[in-house]
Formats: C-alpha cells, sequence, structure tokens
C-alpha cells in the first residue's frame, strides 16, 4: 500500500510535482495514513466543500476517500515514500459527497446484501461480524434493565448526582450480569443489555434480574437518600425494571467503517426490551412464557420455596402475551 501510493505520486512530471494533486486512497493506505499521521494532525484537514471535484461522488467505491496531497522536499513532514529525497504532504481530505444519489446507492446496496450467516457457538462481538454481509445466529436469552424514573432525576438533581446514581445502577448491574455468566453487548443511556447462552442460560437471567432489583432497592437507593439532598427533599424513588426473554435471534453488524455496532434480529431482544419498560409498582422483574418455562426450582422460587413468580399479560406487536412478574428480590 505504500509503495503504491509513492508511486502514483511519483507519476506525475517534475515540473507538476510541487503543485497539489487529487488521489483516489482506499482502505489500506488509509490506515496507513492514519498511522503515520497521528503525530502530525495539522497535515490532515477537513475540505470544506467536496463540490470541487464534480462527477466523482457516485462513480467511485465507497471505501475510498479523497486525498489532496502535494510532493515536498522536506523531512520534516511525516514519511510516506519511506526514505527517499521526496516526501508526500497530505494536505486536505474529503469524504465522498452524501447526497440524494448515493443515499440512494446505499439502500439499494443495503437491501441487495446476501448475508453470509454461520452459527454461533459464543455470543459474538462487533469485531467477529462482516460489516459487509455478516450474521451470526445464537440461541441465547437477554436481559434489559432500566433504571425507572430517570428523567425525573435528571428534572430535578444536579446533573453531577444523575450522573452518579445512573453510573453507580450501571456499574453494579453489569457486575451482576457477568457474574451469572451473561455478556454485556449494549449500553443505551440508564439501560444495559446482558447476553446469556448455555443450558442454565433462563435461569442465570432470571436470577440476575432479581439480584439487581435487590441492589437497587437494598443499597443504590437508600444510599441516594441518605447522599444527596435533591433525592431526599423531592422524594425521589429509584428504581428499575428488567425484562428477560430467549429465543434465536442474529447478530448483524450496521453502521459504517469506524462508525458500527451489533443490532440483534429477533423477537427475544425486543420482547426483552420492551419488557423493561414496564412500570408496575412493586413488580421489577419481568420474563416471558418462554424463560419461565425453562426455570429451575432456584431461579423460580423464593427463599421460603414459594413461586416467586405470578403470571399477567403483555401487549407486542399485535398479540396479547403471557408473562410473568416478579416482586420477590434475591441478595446476591
Amino acid at each position: 500500500a505504500r509503495k503504491s501510493f509513492r508511486d502514483a505520486v511519483q507519476r506525475r512530471s517534475p515540473a507538476r510535482a510541487e503543485r497539489p494533486m487529487l488521489l483516489w486512497v482506499g482502505p489500506q493506505i488509509q490506515a496507513m495514513l492514519r498511522s503515520e499521521l497521528t503525530d502530525r494532525p495539522s497535515l490532515s484537514r477537513p475540505i470544506a466543500d467536496s463540490r470541487s471535484f464534480p462527477n466523482v461522488a457516485t462513480q467511485l467505491p465507497q471505501t475510498g476517500r479523497w486525498y489532496l496531497a502535494r510532493m515536498v522536499a522536506t523531512s520534516s513532514v511525516a514519511s510516506v515514500g519511506g526514505r527517499c529525497k521526496s516526501y508526500l504532504e497530505v494536505v486536505r481530505t474529503s469524504t465522498v459527497a452524501v447526497n440524494e444519489e448515493f443515499l440512494k446507492g446505499r439502500v439499494d446496496t443495503l437491501f441487495g446484501t446476501a448475508f453470509n450467516e454461520r452459527e454461533g457457538r459464543v455470543v459474538p462481538t462487533t469485531a467477529d461480524v462482516a460489516l459487509k454481509d455478516g450474521a451470526v445466529k445464537i440461541d441465547a436469552t437477554f436481559l434489559y434493565t432500566d433504571l425507572a424514573g430517570s428523567a425525573k432525576l435528571s428534572s430535578v438533581c444536579p446533573w453531577s448526582t444523575t450522573a452518579k446514581i445512573i453510573r453507580a445502577f450501571l456499574d453494579c448491574s453489569t457486575r451482576l450480569i457477568v457474574k451469572h455468566g451473561g455478556e454485556i453487548r449494549s449500553f443505551d443511556g440508564d439501560r444495559v443489555m446482558g447476553v446469556f447462552i448455555g443450558d442454565a442460560k433462563n435461569s442465570n437471567a432470571a436470577i440476575c434480574g432479581r439480584e439487581i432489583h435487590w441492589v437497587v432497592r437494598k443499597i443504590i437507593s437508600p444510599k441516594a437518600r441518605a447522599k444527596f439532598d435533591s433525592v431526599k427533599n423531592n422524594d425521589i424513588e429509584i428504581r428499575n425494571c428488567s425484562g428477560i426473554d430467549t429465543g434465536e435471534v442474529r447478530a448483524v453488524r450496521s453502521g459504517i467503517r469506524d462508525n458500527n455496532d451489533l443490532i440483534w434480529i429477533g423477537k427475544a431482544a425486543s420482547f426483552a426490551a420492551k419488557l423493561s419498560d414496564v412500570r408496575d409498582t412493586g413488580y421489577h422483574t419481568y420474563v416471558s412464557s418462554r424463560v419461565y418455562n425453562k426455570l429451575n426450582a432456584k431461579a423460580k422460587q423464593d427463599d421460603d420455596g414459594n413461586n416467586a413468580w405470578s403470571s399477567t399479560t403483555f401487549s407486542f406487536a399485535g398479540t396479547t402475551e403471557t408473562v410473568y412478574k416478579s416482586n420477590h428480590w434475591k441478595k446476591p
């Protein structure tokens, strides 16, 4: 990549060597340039208007980038050509124009994707799934836990108080998810998602949800009231809700280069997320019937051996689902 970039520059006639030139640079050379210019950010500045390069934006690969560069005879700039007399100074960069025609092309490309699907034995990370066409199918249990009433926290408490409470909730929730064998795959504001696999995935997730409830009620809420006057004076009750469902899902990578993440396609992920939004006083852990029917005795019963769950109904995607809710926390 280094040699091809240098050669493209050196093919220019000597008379034009000092003038800026426009190069189309692919991903490999982009990576090399990023590496070499890390310590000299002044050499790379955005082009304000890429319309000065007409009729090119929709004709070239989307992974490339325009580099407006010039040859300079000084060793004080980052070397792209290696140890030679001339060096390349990258003056300005510009991404392909994002206009109507480009966006139409992107949608057509994405709609035409033929996914390269494979079976997953572990919970995939972003790096495990190809951005272009990757898809990993897994049988998993999803737990979403959400801090209830964070909007009120933000409106009546100093921002620093709100941040501390949300951080405490996410910290404790994340540790409990990992403790029970879950993998963290998403943070969204005041909500975290854990993914569980294996034979005991449903019971592990259900116990985890009840333990998160205990931490919120027995540790976070009383400590917040004791520590922060804005919480005590506004009579804020810190609560949470966890939603859990299980099933077959696909992990697909979405976004653009350097700005992407996994999305989870399947009912289990979306249903668990919806359950975590339920606000029913006293009940803070919800599981689908698919999860409940696979719970072991430890996950299904309270400390006295009684059933810790009661059934109710929940509307989702135009259908009515039987779900189970619990107001029985469990000490970790």
